[in-house]
């Protein structure tokens, strides 16, 4: 009562009062929760044994451990694949673009090779002829045939693709460069694939 009369008259518990109250709660509380742990075979309120909820619940964050460590297993996977393909994606652009220049430059040498062939095809056109025109007028004792026949007296009047003409003791001739041995025909520059005309 004298407790209760100096709550009353001061407005506030005297130290050793809360302190003891507090006190007692927490002694309360604690046995409390040792009774229902120790004393009730550690039971949860579902009525399942605590050591069998913590057993599930430890499986059950190692099952979510392993997730997790499989989800960025297969994260660091599908971000090396990335960057793998970026890799590759790299390459065929640096690929294609090499196949770009190989491709131009293919092309350029081509056309300098056909700008080369039309240049020698020129030239061997302008010696040929040149060899031809020079040859008018040349003298020769006499001229032999592949086949036999023999001409004496022989001047060239002129040298064509189809051939050389000739004069000779006993008139004119034209003979086809396939009736002219080998040292004429290389001469003469004949192309002796072309059919004579």
């Amino acid at each position: 009562m004298g407790m209760v009369q100096n709550i009353s008259e001061n407005g506030r518990f005297g130290s050793l009062g809360v302190i003891g109250g507090i006190s007692f709660v927490f002694i309360l509380a604690v046995c409390t929760a040792w009774h229902f742990l120790v004393a009730n075979d550690s039971v949860a309120p579902d009525g399942r044994e605590f050591k069998v909820v913590v057993q599930e619940q430890t499986e059950r964050i190692r099952d979510l451990e392993d997730d997790i460590a499989a989800a960025k297993h297969s994260i660091e996977v599908r971000r090396q694949t990335a960057a793998d393909a970026d890799i590759l994606a790299h390459k065929l652009e640096l690929a294609e673009s090499e196949n770009s220049a190989r491709i131009k430059s293919v092309a350029d040498l081509k056309a300098g090779i056909d700008r080369l062939e039309s240049d020698l095809k020129s030239y061997k056109d302008d010696y040929r002829e040149g060899v031809w025109k020079s040859a008018a007028g040349e003298k020769l004792p006499s001229l032999a045939l592949k086949s036999g026949r023999r001409y004496d007296n022989v001047t060239i009047v002129r040298v064509t693709a189809g051939g050389m003409e000739i004069s000779h003791q006993d008139g004119l001739a034209r003979i086809s460069p396939t009736d002219l041995d080998a040292t004429w025909q290389k001469r003469f520059q004949w192309d002796m694939s072309q059919p004579v005309h």
